[in-house]
């Protein structure tokens, strides 16, 4: 998920500078921007809730581990 956030992460970017370089519109440059934040946005949501969720799964896993079983 990491090394697709990063991929993703830099063909944005990619996109971004290429707009700039060649179309020089300023609109079409503002509209892959703002893609791209919203992007970004989603991603870093995404991890997060990932990541929650690893937690939460140790943190379950820990107390099954520490209660006794019997």
């Amino acid at each position: 998920m990491v090394a697709l956030t990063i991929i993703v992460f830099f063909v944005g970017m990619t996109l971004l500078a290429f707009t700039v370089i060649v179309v020089e519109s300023v609109w079409l440059v503002a509209l892959v921007g703002v893609v791209h934040i919203t992007a970004s946005v989603v991603l870093g949501v995404l991890i997060v809730r990932r990541l929650g969720d690893e937690e939460r799964g140790t943190a379950d896993e820990e107390e099954a581990d520490a209660a006794p079983s019997g």
